[in-house]
């Protein structure tokens, strides 16, 4: 399973048909903004139930300053959670910026690609998000 983690409610909802087209419908992915994705990190307020997830996609592509800090935070706790650290994070960009790419990896992200521009592009791309972390990437187990 993996979780979409957006600065957002509103831009969650445009990345669902993309998603949706590309496989990762029927339970595959759970879509939550920031702020719930961080009380879900934590196991807090109706999210104790929930497994840890396989893969996190964030878009910080659609977010202004504050919005980016958020997403950043929820990296930086999300590296540093001993049961959800191993988890690899795939983060959208705006656009190619090696200043903002590198300060990503220094605080744990694992990939950075730029936004998909239209929708087929980003169906395209989620498939090969989904081939590529769900199919060919040896990950660890859970436990």
């Amino acid at each position: 399973m993996g979780l979409l983690v957006s600065p957002d409610n509103s831009a969650l909802e445009t990345e669902l048909g993309a998603l949706t087209e590309a496989g990762f419908a029927g339970g595959c992915i759970d879509m939550v903004n920031v702020e719930d994705a961080t009380r879900r990190l934590l196991g807090r307020e109706g999210f104790e139930h929930y497994k840890r997830p396989g893969l996190v996609i964030m878009d910080s592509s659609r977010a202004s300053g504050e919005a980016r800090n958020r997403l950043r935070h929820f990296v930086t706790d999300l590296k540093m959670d001993e049961d959800w650290r191993r988890i690899p994070v795939l983060l959208l960009i705006p656009e190619k910026e090696p200043e903002e790419v590198n300060a990503w990896y220094r605080i744990g992200v694992n990939t950075c690609a730029v936004r998909p521009s239209t929708y087929t592009a980003a169906v395209e791309f989620y498939r090969s998000v989904k081939t590529f972390w769900q199919e060919w990437v040896l990950l660890p187990e859970d436990g």
